[in-house]
């Protein structure tokens, strides 16, 4: 009789992203963040929003562009974990050291 050993699920609890560039006036909106443990999860930016909230986003940025003063924006960000990983159901997200909302 044979039988598979199924491999442990590492889950991850906690992620972080930085932006380096600074977001201000003027500034690219073609910016890529870097994540806090590149062994376990990658990030992707999937766009830019100008106005609204993370709940409800405003008006989707389809074309590059820079950051206007006086302007609120909300970025949609994917992470997705690496093989041998998982992300957790209660994993915390953090953006520049901010908590994100999570969106399934």
């Amino acid at each position: 009789m044979a039988f598979d050993v199924a491999e442990p699920i590492n889950y991850i609890d906690n992620m972080t992203a930085t932006f380096p560039e600074e977001i201000k006036a003027g500034a690219s909106r073609n910016i890529t963040p870097v994540v806090g443990d590149s062994s376990k999860y990658e990030i992707s930016v999937q766009g830019w929003y100008e106005g609204g909230t993370a709940a409800a986003p405003g008006e989707y940025l389809d074309t590059p562009g820079t950051f206007v003063g006086g302007k609120t924006y909300v970025l949609w960000v994917s992470f997705r974990a690496k093989s041998g990983y998982e992300i957790a159901d209660s994993a915390v997200v953090k953006i520049n050291g901010k908590t994100a909302l999570k969106v399934n």
